[in-house]
């Protein structure tokens, strides 16, 4: 699950080092396709709101297994792009179903033993972080040797990888709550209104980031 969740995360982040190599090829200019790299991380918090609350209402398992499908597809089109706006869309995606992550952290959670618990979690985001970090300088080096689309294609190929895996490797996970679409997401709602505690781990959570992703 460690090695899933920075395999995912390094998603987001392999157009970083890319940027130059990328406008070159569709002729357009760094700062356009910087606006794609944008994308990817507004399609993250997009997947954030509306995916990872499914977590607590679908069986988890299944659930990470066909976002993983997903992130295959939209990383195979982001890979085969022919223009912008084809690039576009498919770094949107990217970006949405890359939240993978954020279902499969409190899914093991759920399976570890409360005296493991802290350690499992912090394994977790071990491999997260150490995903984020890495991707940028696997992406360009790889990249600068046979191109960027293969970076692409190689993910693409890893995400089945890991689907078969987590379908065969990981438990089946029973939902927690019975709730529609619109009542989880409106539930969501309720706890930021209701929770201050939350709301200052949120808005310390979004400096935080902004300060990483500035940097």
């Amino acid at each position: 699950m460690a090695f899933s969740v920075g395999a995912i995360v390094a998603n987001i982040y392999y157009i970083q080092p890319l940027l130059a190599t990328i406008a070159a090829t569709f002729r357009i200019s760094v700062p356009q396709v910087g606006a794609v790299a944008m994308l990817t991380q507004f399609g993250a918090a997009l997947g954030m709101l509306f995916f990872v609350p499914l977590g607590d209402t679908k069986e988890r398992r299944r659930l990470i297994v066909c976002l993983l499908v997903a992130e295959s597809v939209c990383l195979a089109a982001m890979a085969s792009a022919q223009n912008f706006a084809w690039l576009a869309l498919a770094s949107l995606g990217i970006g949405i179903t890359a939240v993978t992550v954020h279902v499969i952290v409190p899914f093991a959670t759920h399976l570890a033993s409360p005296a493991r618990r802290g350690a499992t979690v912090g394994a977790i985001l071990g491999g997260l972080l150490f995903g984020i970090l890495l991707a940028r300088t696997f992406s360009g080096l790889l990249g600068a040797w046979v191109g960027w689309r293969a970076i692409y294609w190689l993910a693409s190929g890893l995400m089945l990888v890991l689907a078969v895996l987590i379908r065969t490797g990981l438990p089946i996970s029973k939902p927690e709550l019975q709730l529609s679409w619109p009542s989880l997401i409106r539930s969501t709602f309720v706890l930021i209104r209701n929770q201050p505690v939350l709301r200052e781990a949120a808005t310390l959570g979004a400096i935080f980031f902004c300060a990483f992703s500035a940097f």
